[in-house]
């Protein structure tokens, strides 16, 4: 009988040997795929969720890009990120239901068949189309193009976090974007607070763009 320990070491374990040759590897204190480069690191993920005897593979890809993520977190206070989780925070990431225009994130699995289909379909997906993301998205400028984009056309008001904001607004200081004084105002309104961060949250942002606005 398949269990979740199972089923997330059989995911993890054969994506990263899978996924070696291209600098890859499962870091089991992180649990995360992981591999670094000069501008920060490229990170895979995978969640299983225990609806025994059925089994939910979620899964997502994501970009560190320190230039970015080393200035935001100056900001980002222990009332809205704990800080021994900084050193991992991404900037970019794609999920399975974007990668494949599917309707769902995950992908359910209910025996040793399906288990081992759906690795072998997540590893081609990554070679398909995550590994040119992680080469295209690497580059501040696309990363930019990317971020504001997936803000701006936002309809669901996911986007519109403390921390997606900050970054793109940093992308857009670091690649001299022409709209970025506009998108400070306009990113002002769009912040949707956690419950009990409204007053640090807006702090932080004010704060951040105070700092790029100085920022040669």
């Amino acid at each position: 009988m398949m269990t979740k320990r199972y089923v997330t070491n059989e995911v993890r374990s054969k994506l990263s040997e899978n996924l070696k040759n291209n600098g890859f590897k499962y870091i089991k204190s992180k649990e995360r795929i992981m591999r670094e480069h000069e501008a920060g690191f490229d990170v895979i993920y995978s969640r299983i969720i225990d609806y025994n005897p059925v089994f939910q593979i979620e899964f997502s890809i994501a970009i560190r890009l320190d230039a970015v993520e080393n200035i935001v977190n100056m900001f980002l206070g222990e009332e809205i990120i704990n800080p021994q989780y900084k050193h991992l925070t991404s900037t970019i990431a794609s999920s399975y239901d974007i990668m494949t225009n599917s309707e769902e994130n995950y992908m359910e699995v209910n025996n040793e068949e399906e288990l081992e289909k759906a690795i072998q379909n997540l590893i081609k997906l990554i070679k398909d189309k995550g590994l040119c993301f992680f080469e295209t998205y690497r580059d501040l400028n696309a990363a930019n193009i990317l971020k504001r984009t997936q803000i701006l056309e936002d309809t669901s008001g996911l986007s519109y976090i403390l921390e997606n904001l900050m970054q793109s607004l940093t992308l857009l200081k670091l690649c001299n974007d022409p709209d970025f004084d506009k998108l400070c105002d306009k990113y002002r309104k769009l912040y949707v607070p956690w419950v009990g961060q409204e007053k640090a949250g807006r702090k932080a942002m004010d704060d951040l763009i105070e700092y790029l606005r100085k920022l040669k």
